[in-house]
Formats: structure tokens, C-alpha cells, sequence
């Protein structure tokens, strides 16, 4: 395997860059380089791969990245300007300012211009900076036509969806989104635009499951509330179950969820459970793994292989 790969990081407007990752470099370190080489501090780095956050604590190997991969790098306008070195200036011009271009391939003003004119169409601006999105609600056949401004978030298009008739008592925090072509969450604080929206996308709609109820600590006398960290993603997902149920049960009930919510499962059931450094066997309960109310439990890609006894 080559650990060394190109990756292509791009930005709102066209922008984009290349630099070389180690494939065993984290999430921080790759933001170390780009801080070095293009002068963008890290505090205001903040990478989207596929439509998913990439957390710093991740190293490049443990993610889909690939060589030649296309990353969304968002950063303040203000930086955008310093993303690479500007090309080579036009030659001094009599009676011009000299302002600064970077990034912009732009003809000298004494040649033809290729640019829009002025005095572009309304019509023409408002389909570069709108987006019409195709809805699927959960109770509906058809789908809803939303338009929004290419600029505005995940979050806005909740709320629009939040008012919608079909959507009436459903609260906010309870919708969640996808792109149909995707299969992956939308996050709230995202662009659409930086989902790389085209025209016309289809979006998903599914319910989250209600949130429990002010000051009770369970809604079930007797069960464990567990806290299920699948693998590579940001999820906390709190699920409730007996202290005789075997680990089997946990299963089931994470793929349910996941085929409402979205998030990221093997396929095939390639995973498994780990409580406290110790991996589960699906067959015993949670009482026999010493699991109590409120622990955390990750998932794991992969198989248990337990060697027969001879």
C-alpha cells in the first residue's frame, strides 16, 4: 500500500488545492499542513468528506479518503484569499489600480472580456444562487418542492420542512435529513452548498425518536440506558434495555435506529460491541458483561473468531 496520497481540498467559489497526506497522519496534522503552506489557521479549518464532519482525533487510514479524494474545506472569506500564492500580475497598467487577484485567472481589462456582462438577467442570478430541492416526507407519496438560497444551512431547511402540512406537530429536533444519492446525515450547521447540492437534489426526510420526558432517568423500571458510540462516526445513541437481554438484542435495536437515522453501520453485520475494553459476546446477557445503567459501549468493524476447543 502507498502511504503517501494526493488529496484535493475545495472551497465555495471554485477554489481548490492538492497537498500529500500520510495515510497515518490524523485529521490535526493534515490542518497542521495546510496552516504551513497556505497560512490558514487551524481554528478555522473545518473539513466535510462526503457529506460527514471529520474530526481531528481520525487518522486518514481509518476514513474513506482515498488518493485523489475531494474534501470540502470550509474557512472564512477572509482567508480564502490566502489559499495558494497569487499568479504572475498582469504587466502595470496607465490609469488602473493594481488589486490584488488570487486564485482568479482573469484576462488583462485591455483584451476582450469572456465575463458576464453587468447587466446579467435577474432570472439568470437567481438560479445560480437558489437551489429547488426535492422532499420526500414520511407520510407522503409525492414529493415537496422547497427552494432555498444555495448559501443557507441544513438547519433552515428544517425549519421549512418543520412548517410544512405534512409536518404539523413534528418539532424540529426530531427531523432528520439525507440526500437521497448520499444515504448520510445532513448536519444542521452545514451549506447546502457544501454538500455539493446540485439542482434539483432529492432529500430524504426520517423521524428521530421522540426525546424522553423531562427529569426521568428511565421510562422503564428495571432496564439499563446504554450509550452506543458506533465506529467512525460522531454519533451518541442512548438505548434502553434488560439487564437479562443477551447482547443480540443491542444489535437489533442499533440497526433499527440506523435505518432510521441514517448513521454509519458495516454492511453484512461486520461489527461488534466493546464494554470497556473487552469485546461482547452476543449470546451472553448484559448482566453476565457487567454492564450497568449509563455505561458507554462502542462498536468495532469487523468479526469475533473464537477458536474451537479441541
Amino acid at each position: 500500500m502507498d502511504f503517501e496520497i494526493d488529496v484535493i481540498f475545495e472551497l465555495s467559489g471554485g477554489i481548490s488545492f492538492s497537498i500529500e497526506v500520510n495515510r497515518f497522519e490524523t485529521i490535526r496534522e493534515v490542518k497542521d499542513k495546510i496552516q504551513n503552506i497556505h497560512h490558514i489557521p487551524i481554528s478555522q479549518q473545518y473539513f466535510v468528506f462526503n457529506g460527514q464532519p471529520l474530526q481531528d482525533h481520525l487518522y486518514v487510514y481509518t476514513t474513506p479518503i482515498l488518493h485523489r479524494s475531494h474534501i470540502h474545506l470550509l474557512v472564512t472569506a477572509a482567508d480564502a484569499a490566502n489559499l495558494a500564492p497569487p499568479p504572475p500580475p498582469p504587466p502595470p497598467m496607465h490609469g488602473h489600480s493594481s488589486l490584488a487577484q488570487p486564485l482568479l485567472e482573469r484576462q488583462p481589462s485591455t483584451l476582450p472580456s469572456t465575463e458576464m456582462p453587468d447587466n446579467t438577467s435577474l432570472t439568470q442570478r437567481r438560479m445560480t444562487t437558489t437551489v429547488t430541492l426535492s422532499v420526500k416526507m414520511p407520510k407522503s407519496t409525492d414529493r415537496v418542492h422547497i427552494e432555498l438560497d444555495r448559501k443557507d444551512t441544513v438547519g433552515k431547511l428544517k425549519e421549512k420542512i418543520a412548517a410544512h402540512e405534512d409536518m404539523q406537530g413534528v418539532p424540529v429536533n426530531r427531523i432528520a435529513l439525507q440526500l437521497h444519492s448520499m444515504g448520510q446525515e445532513l448536519k444542521d450547521h452545514v451549506a447546502l452548498q457544501d454538500y455539493a447540492v446540485v439542482e434539483n437534489p432529492e432529500i430524504d426526510v426520517f423521524l428521530k425518536p421522540p426525546l424522553p420526558v423531562a427529569g426521568s432517568r428511565r421510562t422503564h423500571p428495571g432496564k439499563l440506558k446504554v450509550k452506543v458510540l458506533p465506529m467512525l462516526t460522531k454519533e451518541r445513541i442512548e438505548i434502553e434495555v434488560f439487564p437479562m437481554d443477551t447482547v443480540s438484542v443491542l444489535k437489533q435495536k442499533l440497526e433499527e435506529l440506523q435505518r432510521m437515522l441514517g448513521f454509519r453501520l458495516p454492511q453484512g453485520n461486520g461489527y461488534f460491541f466493546i464494554h470497556k475494553q473487552q469485546d461482547m459476546h452476543e449470546d451472553k446477557t448484559f448482566h453476565w458483561h457487567g454492564v450497568s445503567d449509563g455505561d458507554t459501549i462502542e462498536t468495532f468493524d469487523g468479526f469475533i473468531i473464537t477458536n474451537p476447543r479441541s
